[in-house]
């Protein structure tokens, strides 16, 4: 009998569902964002970052808010904006045929030098409030600075610690911080193309990578063990060029994943994450009725201050 009495309870709750415009007590919901009011003064906001002012830069910080408008005037622009992907194309190439030359370059410490010009401009002109969220609310941007990390560290292991790697660390470790800023810059539907050119060109430049170590393009290369695994019975260690190879196919299968990801939701970030809250309808219900009940008290005090007013008017 009991059973019978809470299945056709929870008939009655999905008929007249339409009617109170609340959710079947018998189920569960997950929420991403939601703002509710959980005491009489007391909000609780959860997945929601409201109000974005793009001139909140960090550069913003630096040299106050007229800076930071001129800033984005440029970053922004629709033919200046191309800009940081001209230049980090050319120093690609650049860095690539250096490290294919069997001669040592005395200035090729500037090159890389000179590069770190393009995250930093990306850095000062990235939105404050959502930089915050997305390396105060994720881990995955830390994952792709780890596997970063690792692919630096071997290339550079490789090439013996010497000047080549002033050449090939900053485009390789800052690269994909690059990628995960620009969600706090392009984060308007009409600049996210700008955002999948460089996750392209930074794939295309991991396989020429890869293709060259394949072939032996790159000059005075040292394969050595990077990490000793085992001594006993036998020593086992992996090689900087195993290490660097599998830490570099899987950045580009996490970037091949992004541009499914932009492609498909184009007006959403993929570094911006959020976590659900899951609830039983019950307990939604119930804080939806608060929400309700506060909102109307709310304007019933409108309401009548208001009609206060008038009245001193009339007066």
């Amino acid at each position: 009998m009991l059973k019978r009495w809470k299945k056709a309870s929870h008939k009655v709750q999905n008929v007249s569902h339409w009617k109170n415009q609340e959710s079947t007590t018998s189920a569960y919901t997950a929420k991403a964002a939601y703002d509710i009011i959980v005491f009489p003064n007391k909000r609780e906001v959860k997945g929601q970052c409201i109000d974005i002012d793009q001139k909140k830069t960090i550069i913003d910080l630096i040299g106050g808010e007229k800076t930071s408008i001129f800033c984005l005037k440029y970053s922004v622009n629709k033919i200046t904006k191309f800009l940081p992907i001209i230049i980090n194309l050319f120093f690609y190439v650049i860095g690539f045929f250096l490290l294919c030359s069997e001669n040592s370059i005395n200035n090729i410490n500037y090159i890389g030098l000179v590069w770190l010009v393009v995250p930093i401009q990306n850095l000062l002109v990235a939105n404050r409030d959502i930089l915050w969220r997305i390396w105060r609310k994720s881990m995955l941007p830390y994952i792709q600075l780890y596997l970063s990390l690792i692919e630096t560290y071997a290339f550079c292991d490789m090439c013996l610690w010497d000047n080549r790697i002033c050449l090939i660390a900053p485009p390789l470790l800052f690269n994909q911080i690059l990628i995960i800023n620009s969600d706090a810059v392009f984060f308007k539907k009409e600049n996210k193309k700008i955002i999948i050119i460089q996750i392209l060109i930074s794939v295309f430049w991991k396989l020429c990578f890869v293709f060259a170590l394949r072939y032996g393009l790159f000059q005075r290369l040292h394969p050595r063990d990077m990490f000793i695994i085992m001594i006993n019975p036998i020593e086992v260690g992996w090689s900087n060029i195993s290490v660097f190879t599998g830490k570099t196919f899987s950045m580009i299968f996490l970037l091949l994943g992004q541009i499914y990801f932009r492609t498909k939701n184009i007006e959403q970030l993929y570094s911006l994450r959020t976590h659900y809250t899951v609830k039983p309808n019950k307990e939604w219900n119930q804080v939806n009725r608060k929400s309700r009940i506060h909102k109307h008290q709310i304007l019933e005090d409108d309401v009548f201050k208001v009609r206060e007013v008038l009245k001193s008017i009339v007066v």
